[in-house]
C-alpha cells in the first residue's frame, strides 16, 4: 500500500499509516509543534514519492470535507463580523449626523457676533453717558456747596 500523512496524536507527524480512517493533513498541527517534530525526525525513505505525487491517498474525501467545512465556518464568522462592523458604522454615522445638526452654522455664528458687537457698542455708549451724568451731578453738588 502507498504512504499517507498521519499524526500519532502526540504532535509527531509521520508517513505510512495503515489505517484508512487515520489520515490527517500535517497542516492541522500547530506550526511550532510541526517544526519541532520535523527537526527531530529523519526524513522517511519514501519522502520523494510523497512529494512527487507517486503515492496512494486514502480517505481524501474526509480531509477535503473537513477542510471545506473549516473554510465555510471561517467565512461565516467573517461575514457576521463584517455585518456587525457595518451596523456599528451606521450607528456612529447617525450619531455624527445628529451632533452636526445641533452645531451652529457659520452664518448663525456671524449673526450672533454682529449682535454681540452691537450690544457692546451700546453698553459702551451707556457707560460713557452714565459717567458724564455722574460728573455733571458732582459738579452741581460742588457748586451748590460753595
Amino acid at each position: 500500500p502507498g504512504s499517507s500523512v498521519c499524526s500519532r496524536g502526540d504532535g509527531v507527524v509521520g508517513l505510512g499509516c495503515n489505517s484508512t480512517t487515520h489520515v490527517r493533513p500535517a497542516l492541522l498541527l500547530s506550526g511550532a509543534k510541526f517544526m519541532k517534530a520535523a527537526s527531530s525526525m529523519e526524513p522517511p525513505a519514501d519522502l520523494e514519492s510523497l512529494l512527487g505525487g507517486l503515492h496512494d491517498w486514502r480517505d481524501v474525501q474526509g480531509v477535503l470535507r473537513s477542510t471545506f467545512q473549516a473554510l465555510y465556518d471561517v467565512a461565516q464568522a467573517q461575514s457576521r463580523t463584517v455585518r456587525e462592523v457595518e451596523r456599528r458604522v451606521g450607528e456612529v454615522q447617525q450619531e455624527l449626523e445628529a451632533t452636526l445638526s445641533q452645531k451652529a452654522s457659520a452664518n448663525e455664528v456671524r449673526a450672533a457676533l454682529a449682535i454681540v458687537t452691537e450690544i457692546r457698542a451700546s453698553a459702551d455708549l451707556v457707560s460713557r453717558r452714565v459717567e458724564e451724568e455722574a460728573e455733571s451731578t458732582l459738579e452741581v453738588q460742588r457748586a451748590a456747596s460753595e
